[in-house]
């Protein structure tokens, strides 16, 4: 699912535009919220997240969610990151280094339970999207009726490798867990933390 943030009015809630062809594209098997995005965008329901790594953001993580079917997913927009290593030039520029990023994205409900799962796999950072399934806020996959305050948040379990200009390879984190912020639907609250720190 490719979405693009667009920042509009509203009690900090931010407007999301979709290019959806069908709600939940690269986890078909998986969409538990049926009819998301037939007649309502995605909006924007907790603070992102900066993933960090060396002190470089590589992408946000946060929380959609389609009024229309209740459902709720995580995303991770990732930044445009260098393709390769580049190596200081003579013009007095720093030496850029290229990271590869992978692991699991996910919502985790408000009993705890990690909720279906997407896996990914980037060679860098190349201002994509990678979404989770989209879940129905009022039940569990077993059926089961959340009760109040139907608290969600974004997790990633993210794996990050570097490589510099010399070539030279090191893994900066090895299935690192990172919460994202928790958005509350019954009552509206919001988590309020800023980054995720890979290292």
């Amino acid at each position: 699912m490719r979405i693009a943030r667009k920042f509009g009015a509203g009690i900090g809630t931010l407007l999301l535009t979709a290019s959806l062809s069908t709600a939940g594209a690269g986890s078909a098997n998986a969409v538990q919220a049926t009819g998301c995005g037939s007649s309502t965008s995605p909006i924007l329901v907790s603070h992102p997240v900066s993933l960090m790594a060396d002190k470089v953001k590589l992408g946000e993580l946060y929380l959609g969610y389609f009024g229309d079917c209740k459902g709720v997913y995580a995303e991770i927009h990732w930044n445009y990151g260098a393709p390769s290593p580049v190596a200081p030039d003579a013009g007095g520029q720093g030496a850029q280094a290229m990271f590869h990023v992978e692991g699991t994205l996910y919502v985790e409900g408000e009993n705890k339970d990690a909720l279906l799962k997407t896996n990914f796999r980037l060679d860098h950072p190349d201002g994509s999207y990678t979404t989770s399934p989209i879940m129905n806020i009022y039940t569990n996959l077993a059926g089961k009726a959340y009760a109040a305050p139907l608290k969600f948040l974004p997790d990633v379990d993210l794996t990050v490798y570097k490589t510099d200009y010399r070539w030279s390879q090191s893994t900066l984190c090895a299935n690192k867990h990172i919460w994202g912020n928790w958005h509350t639907f019954s009552d509206g609250g919001w988590g309020s933390g800023r980054y995720g720190d890979c290292n």
